[in-house]
């Protein structure tokens, strides 16, 4: 009987030690920033839709508008740049293959989401580069201007 007032007291041991030590992880909070605008791209496909910053990876979620089955390409060079100018590589992709042309389908549009080394805090503005291609410069949250 000892012996199993044992295994259980273990096992809920165990399962507390367990929570208290994920705990953490699982309230971690991220930060999300949306309805983005670019001061510069010479991009007309590839549309930045909204960034989310965790402690494990920087998420950028892209939109690709263009012609039906117009060709771009998002190579595994790609990064972000920060305010510090710190560049963090691409480590991988959900939607579409690095340095694999994709194309456009019939919808017109294609969902990317892109996933980078993780920035050390939230940044305000930061640019996207792919070396090969594709440069888009100032990507910050667009201010809701005030209704007088």
């Amino acid at each position: 009987m000892d012996t199993i007032k044992l295994k259980h007291l273990f096992g809920i041991t165990f399962c507390l030690l367990f929570l208290c030590l994920s705990t953490p992880d699982l309230y971690a909070r991220d930060k999300k920033l949306a309805n983005l605008q670019t001061l510069c791209s010479n991009s007309e496909i590839l549309h930045i839709n909204e960034i989310i910053f965790t402690d494990r990876v920087t998420e950028l979620v892209i939109t690709a508008k263009g012609k039906i089955f117009e060709e771009y390409i998002i190579s595994k060079e790609a990064y972000i740049s920060d305010e510090n100018n710190n560049k963090h590589q691409v480590k991988y992709a959900i939607g579409i293959k690095l340095d694999t042309p994709s194309y456009i389908p019939r919808s017109g549009e294609n969902k990317i989401r892109l996933f980078f080394e993780p920035m050390e805090k939230p940044m305000e503005i930061f640019d996207f580069i792919d070396p090969k291609r594709t440069k888009i410069y100032g990507i910050h949250q667009k201010r809701r201007r005030k209704q007088s």
